[in-house]
């Protein structure tokens, strides 16, 4: 069965937990082309089908001016399509994704203003916690509170995604804005004053801040439930509030998984590569060689795949999964 019939991963769930709980013990108007003969002429016509069949180069990452390239912005930062973002108050951006189709971050709480340009190939997507907003090229600020986010637009449309919403989402213009608020938890009640608990007085249980381990857990969940991007925003929350957690290489090989599982294989494969930069366990760095490579080769990066077969033959030069790999490329 060749990798385009093969959905899932070789790599069990009960494996995923069990490695886990081992170290917790230790410590994704299409342009048509309209040919008017008649106005164009052969030459017009001619000059389209060499633009069709000698496409130009894929747009790459967006380069920020200054260099060097960050994964969390702290200043005003400007792209070299003219994007730029201004985090103020004290606010920060986590890169989660920079590839010529896509771009991801997540912001801290305070102001971030985005000027994105317009008609680029990428889609932009700011998380907030609560809420989602969701770009093509426009200008907006998102403002981050414990509780709370407000999005406001100056130019252009974004659209909002929030369980918070009345309808899940809602789209804005320029000059409009929106508030998602998070209900705060019913206050509790002095010990004498408690009412036993009743389907017309429910009882409230306090909940402390949930940890590292607790997010990842809820991101199975929601992948055991079907729901993919749910899992994901869970993983790289958790991601971004724990900068320095030694289970960060585990949580991006879960987040390469979900992208593997939608199609979002350029997304998938940067997952990977993160995956092995940030230790993540030696029963799965070979697992995670191989998912990287299927994802490059999916996504139709040859030169990288090229460049992943062999990093996979230089690390496990004894492996007998190396016939696997290698059928990426057969397989293309």
């Amino acid at each position: 069965m060749s990798w385009r019939e093969r959905l899932e991963d070789p790599v069990d769930e009960e494996s995923i937990h069990r490695i886990w709980r081992g170290i917790e013990t230790r410590r994704a108007l299409r342009p048509s082309l309209r040919w008017q003969w008649p106005a164009l002429g052969l030459a017009a016509a001619i000059g389209v089908l060499t633009l069709v069949l000698w496409p130009g180069e894929q747009p790459g990452p967006l380069t920020p001016n200054p260099e060097p390239a960050t994964a969390h912005i702290t200043g005003a930062l400007t792209f070299d399509d003219g994007s730029r973002i201004t985090p103020v108050e004290g606010a920060s951006v986590q890169v989660l994704e920079n590839s010529g189709e896509a771009w991801r971050g997540i912001v801290s709480e305070g102001l971030t203003q985005f000027e994105i340009t317009p008609n680029g190939p990428r889609r932009w997507t700011v998380e907030a916690g609560i809420a989602r907003v969701e770009v093509v090229g426009t200008a907006f600020a998102v403002e981050r509170r414990p509780n709370s986010v407000r999005i406001s637009v100056d130019r252009g449309r974004v659209r909002v995604v929030s369980r918070f919403l009345s309808e899940g989402s809602t789209y804005l213009d320029a000059g409009q804005s929106v508030e998602v608020i998070e209900p705060a938890e019913a206050p509790s009640q002095p010990a004498d004053d408690v009412a036993p608990p009743s389907e017309e007085t429910p009882r409230v249980r306090p909940r402390s801040a949930p940890s590292f381990s607790d997010r990842l857990e809820d991101a199975d969940d929601a992948r055991a439930d079907g729901d993919n991007g749910r899992a994901e925003r869970i993983l790289l929350e958790a991601l971004a509030a724990a900068p320095e957690h030694p289970q960060r290489g585990l949580a991006w090989f879960t987040v390469g998984r979900v992208r593997l599982a939608t199609h979002n294989f350029r997304g998938a494969s940067s997952a990977f590569d993160r995956a092995l930069r940030e230790n993540v366990p030696a029963a799965l760095r070979e697992e995670a060689t191989i998912r990287k490579t299927e994802a490059l080769y999916r996504a139709g990066d040859i030169d990288a795949a090229t460049r992943s077969v062999a990093d996979h033959a230089a690390r496990f030069p004894d492996s007998p999964r190396g016939a696997e790999i290698e059928a990426f490329a057969a397989d293309e």
